[in-house]
């Protein structure tokens, strides 16, 4: 990847995309689409890389899709509005698209047949996690021209749904980054990853309650999906309770182990008698059902051999259950779910589970958010918090924004004054008053506001009566304007600032 970025238009890029969309057999019409959305984030992704800061180069983004396209997606299939009411259907097995006629949607689609596919996973919690996560990447995809045309910013994620797998997605990108968020969703231990990279960045005690409450929202979402998904939760509850009363009494259940482990080194023993020896393979090749349902013997081979691979993780296992250390390990384990389980049972039957869960997932995030403001020194860091908690701030969630939660009013003010309290020590920005709270009254808009470049923002305080008008302005245009009383000491101190255009960022 080089380091600079290239304009679509002009590097190859058009020229590379129209040879491989010729090379597929799509309509004129999907082709044109996929053309566009191209040509649209080249558009939007400079007030996109300002706005939100935490994000991928645009080479990466492009080259990304690119790659989607060229191997994930043989077939994009345009549907008439008119006529289905689902916007969008992805194949994974079989890499077809089927999408409303707009760019927004192919794009998202193409995102979505990307991302891995959660329902081949065994692990409950991990399952709903990557749930909740593969929707998220999807809707964070397509945001570059969802909500930037070149000239303005602004949300236009309309599916209350949608809102909320994006608003956690968007916790996590801002709390670990992009890449590497992406990185561990196609990784093996999604949760464990996740929560070590958490732990690396802002200690045991922030990353557990972060991830305690992410899990078990992600496993109410995942139950709110459907009948299906809350009975496969429930049953799971159940299975572990069992699990734990079979664990319970360690005698009986060592000597189970026992019995499934000698039952796995039989097998073991077996599948290897069959790969070292040709005639043994051939022999057993030769019985119709295997033959039909294999076709090749290299495919039964291959199957063979994915299957010593499962049996030697089954006898791994169970020689650690057998270590005294190990067994009290996985009892604590086993209590853990049965506890998260337990919680989300019953969190799941009262009303509005997820908007609460959603709001506690908030609290955790705003304070992993602190160890950020801590570590920040740099005035280039320091702006980019700024940009990013704005950003943050502006996320949409049901009818309304982030900053807007009424629940969370006491963690955003305290944090915004401290965010400003440092950048104000910091000559980062303009102190406008020595009271703290004054100061905060007139510089929080900053964290409100949708003008793209911050760095343009001026101020123009002007004497009205008894208070004072604070306009805020980008570059020559008002954006926002407020009256807001002082007292008298403060009042004329900030008198000597009024008729005087301010720069904020210093």
């Amino acid at each position: 990847m080089k380091n600079k970025e290239r304009l679509f238009s002009k590097n190859g890029y058009d020229t590379e995309l129209e040879t491989l969309l010729d090379e597929k057999k799509y309509t004129d019409e999907a082709k044109s689409l996929v053309l566009n959305t191209f040509y649209k984030i080249e558009n939007s992704y400079k007030d996109y890389q300002k706005t939100k800061q935490n994000v991928k180069s645009k080479n990466e983004i492009v080259d990304d899709i690119i790659e989607t396209v060229k191997n994930r997606c043989n077939t994009i299939e345009i549907l008439d509005p008119k006529e289905i009411k689902s916007k969008l259907y992805v194949d994974r097995k079989k890499k077809i698209i089927k999408t409303f006629p707009n760019e927004v949607d192919v794009l998202q689609a193409i995102y979505y047949i990307k991302t891995p596919f959660a329902r081949g996973i065994e692990n409950i919690f991990e399952r709903a996690v990557l749930t909740v996560l593969e929707r998220g990447m999807a809707i964070n995809g397509v945001e570059i021209i969802r909500d930037f045309n070149g000239w303005s910013w602004n949300y236009s994620l309309d599916d209350n749904d949608g809102k909320i797998y994006n608003l956690i997605y968007q916790n996590l990108v801002m709390l670990i980054g992009e890449n590497a968020l992406e990185k561990i969703i196609f990784s093996k231990n999604l949760i464990s990853n996740l929560n070590e990279k958490l732990k690396e960045k802002y200690g045991e005690k922030k990353s557990e309650g972060f991830m305690s409450n992410f899990v078990k929202l992600c496993a109410l979402i995942y139950m709110d999906n459907s009948e299906k998904n809350e009975k496969e939760v429930l049953e799971q509850l159940d299975s572990k309770n069992q699990e734990l009363y079979r664990i319970s009494n360690k005698s009986s259940y060592i000597s189970e182990i026992s019995v499934q482990y000698n039952k796995s080194t039989k097998t073991l023993m077996k599948i290897d008698s069959l790969l070292n020896s040709k005639m043994l393979l051939e022999k057993k090749y030769s019985s119709k059902s295997i033959s039909d349902k294999y076709g090749d013997i290299e495919k039964y081979k291959s199957y063979l051999v994915q299957c010593r691979e499962a049996v030697q993780d089954k006898i791994s296992n169970y020689k650690k259950i057998t270590n005294p250390f190990e067994y009290v390990k996985i009892k604590e384990n086993i209590q853990n779910d049965v506890k998260l389980l337990s919680d989300i049972k019953v969190c799941y039957s009262r009303n509005n589970c997820i908007y609460k869960s959603l709001v506690d997932l908030q609290k955790r995030f705003i304070d992993c958010l602190y160890k950020k403001l801590e570590v920040y020194e740099l005035k280039k860091e320091l702006i980019g918090l700024v940009f990013e908690y704005r950003y943050y701030n502006c996320i949409p969630i049901e009818n309304k924004k982030v900053e807007d939660i009424k629940e969370i009013q006491i963690e955003l003010r305290n944090i915004e004054m401290k965010l400003i309290n440092k950048l104000c020590s910091s000559k980062v920005l303009e102190r406008f008053s020595k009271d703290e709270k004054n100061n905060y009254e007139i510089l929080k808009y900053i964290f409100k506001t949708g003008v793209i470049d911050l760095n343009k923002t001026t101020v123009k305080l002007e004497n009205n009566g008894k208070k004072l008008k604070v306009n805020y302005f980008d570059e020559n245009t008002l954006e926002y304007q407020k009256d807001l009383s002082f007292d008298k000491e403060d009042y004329k101190e900030l008198l000597k600032k009024t008729g005087k255009t301010i720069k904020l960022f210093l």
